[in-house]
């Protein structure tokens, strides 16, 4: 992915859904439909058009593989839709295909490999809710999603020991072995090619109120010609 992403105007509304791929095995599992604290995450969705009473619309996956034919690209679009976090953030994706490092045993490597591949979406220093952002990404394109809470890509990658065992946040992913205590940080909807991304930004290996409300960003596709 480091040469298959290029920034974009927003264009509107997608029609064509990513196909899920095989999410990693993982240690903690976070559900909408199990119960907690989602009263903002419930309105979000039903604003969204989401039916909050359908329990598919919820997916475990911790990564997507991007449509499309072979050698071509698809247009992702996002948009930046909540933000009830009281920390600024950095949000964008990252290429799995390029990680090898164990993320439970080799947790720092394991991040800085994939941001190390990482492209911002969103800043939250530059932008505001309502945001878009649009990226060309090479067809069957592994991606997976990153959050770094009150702070900046390329900070962590200058000095990561300032995070991990430092006095930062760390980092966190949407997968859920890479984060702190290998605990799930990011719920996750789909319906009618609408993906819906909701963030904790408080690690769940400390204190958090797990309210998933932090940042709550849609993505859609369509392959290009």
């Amino acid at each position: 992915m480091r040469c298959s992403f290029r920034a974009g105007t927003y264009i509107g509304m997608m029609t064509a859904a990513l196909s899920v791929a095989p999410a990693s095995s993982h240690a903690d599992t976070i559900r909408y439909f199990d119960g907690g604290n989602y009263g903002i995450v419930s309105q979000t969705l039903s604003g969204l058009g989401y039916d909050t009473t359908d329990t598919a619309i919820e997916s475990s996956s911790e990564g997507f593989t991007v449509p499309g034919l072979a050698g071509g690209t698809s247009r992702l679009d996002f948009t930046f839709v909540r933000d009830l976090g009281g920390y600024q953030f950095s949000f964008g994706v990252f290429d799995r295909s390029a990680v090898t490092a164990d993320p439970v045993s080799d947790r720092q490597n394991w991040a800085l490999q994939a941001l190390g591949t990482a492209t911002v979406v969103f800043d939250n220093r530059d932008i505001d809710i309502g945001a878009t952002a649009s990226l060309e990404v090479a067809a069957g394109t592994e991606i997976g999603l990153f959050l770094i809470p009150n702070d900046t890509l390329q900070a962590v990658l200058d000095d990561p020991s300032a995070f991990f065992g430092g006095n930062r946040p760390d980092p966190l992913f949407s997968v859920s072995d890479a984060n702190p205590g290998a605990f799930d940080q990011m719920l996750n909807f789909e319906a009618g090619g609408l993906y819906t991304f909701a963030f904790e930004d408080l690690t769940r290996a400390g204190y958090s109120d797990q309210d998933y409300n932090d940042l709550i960003v849609t993505m859609t596709s369509t392959p290009l010609a």
